[in-house]
């Protein structure tokens, strides 16, 4: 029987020694004579590959492979099994969730970070790690049994980034609407980034009271809900709590936040969410470079998750089908782009206060 040592060195992937490839953003490199031969892999919106290809020696592009897979991750079989011999086969591997599929002695499981998983049974094959803290599922399912819905990137709890917007109502200083982002989860708690542009000024000695954004901790979604934060104020360090806060004709008061996109995320995701939108709302106020939505957007873009700065369409001209680019330049937009192109859930009625 013949063994081998796989050794993961960052991006750097040696199987007895021997480079086998390397990751790009696009896909991997793999060794091709004195040279790399690059491949690039497709994914779908939940991170499964789905086609990968790259160019032969007659510069012709070829597929290397197509994989198609059932809900659970199982690989579809009959169809498309043929695989390119220039690609690399370790690197093959890596395909539903973007994980590896581990081929030892035949037992077809997945590699998933945290545990490992079969596709076959739509179940994990080690007890969960934080079992303790969900005591209403079964240690061993995959994504609620529901993965449709959601998605399970490294086997550990669920957390949540919120996507939060006014809607179509426009404000003193946001005229097209305003974006913030709630990030956490019930257990460890929210975390609420707002690049508000609310009141500030600046003292005899030329000093900033005050500031321009709000990154505040929060229990619940509820708490948030319920707090001053989700009303319409000048001022949200002004210490005064809702007396401040607008109403309607009817003498209640307004509720700021009406839309809210619950997008799945790991621990890790948060972090860099969190970390990359409070650095941003921080910075001085610009209405082209540093508003509201390029808090969220930072945000965004440190989780791996689509920003929804850029809407594509398809569009088809005398008999010629072409992709249109557009850019989203006002918060409303880039929501409505943050929802078609992220896999999440709308929460708009989290978001109405009870008190």
């Amino acid at each position: 029987m013949f063994f081998y040592v796989t050794v993961y060195t960052g991006n750097y992937v040696y199987k007895n020694d021997q480079l086998q490839y390397f990751s790009t953003p696009e896909g991997y490199a793999t060794p091709n004579g004195t040279g790399y031969r690059y491949v690039y892999n497709y994914k779908d919106h939940l991170g499964n590959t789905r086609l990968s290809y790259t160019k032969n020696d007659a510069g012709t592009p070829e597929i290397v492979e197509e994989s198609n897979y059932y809900p659970f991750g199982l690989t579809h079989k009959g169809y498309n099994s043929s695989v390119s011999s220039l690609g690399n086969s370790t690197a093959q591997l890596l395909k539903f969730g973007g994980k590896e599929q581990q081929d030892e002695l035949g037992l077809d499981w997945i590699d998933i970070t945290a545990r490992n998983y079969d596709p076959a049974l739509g179940r994990w094959m080690n007890i969960d790690p934080l079992a303790d803290q969900m005591r209403r599922h079964s240690s061993y399912n995959y994504a609620f049994d529901n993965p449709i819905y959601f998605i399970d990137p490294d086997g550990m709890a669920p957390e949540d980034v919120i996507v939060l917007s006014y809607g179509q109502t426009p404000r003193k200083n946001h005229t097209s609407g305003h974006q913030a982002l709630l990030v956490g989860d019930d257990k460890n708690g929210w975390v609420f980034i707002s690049k508000d542009k609310d009141g500030s000024y600046t003292d005899s000695k030329g000093e900033l009271v005050n500031d321009q954004y709000t990154i505040k901790e929060f229990a619940s979604v509820e708490e948030f809900a319920n707090s001053e934060y989700n009303t319409f104020k000048e001022d949200y360090d002004d210490g005064e709590g809702f007396k401040y806060s607008e109403k309607d004709s009817d003498n209640n008061i307004r509720q700021r936040f009406k839309e809210g996109f619950e997008i799945e995320t790991t621990t890790k995701q948060d972090r860099a969410i969190i970390n990359a939108a409070s650095s941003e709302a921080k910075k001085p106020f610009s209405l082209t470079s540093s508003n509201c939505t390029h808090t969220c957007k930072k945000g965004l873009d440190a989780g791996g998750l689509k920003n929804g700065e850029v809407s594509l369409k398809n569009v088809n001209l005398k008999g010629q089908s072409f992709i249109l680019q557009s850019q989203n330049y006002f918060p409303t937009a880039k929501q409505a782009e943050i929802e078609r192109s992220n896999k999440g859930k709308d929460v708009d009625h989290k978001l109405i206060p009870n008190n």
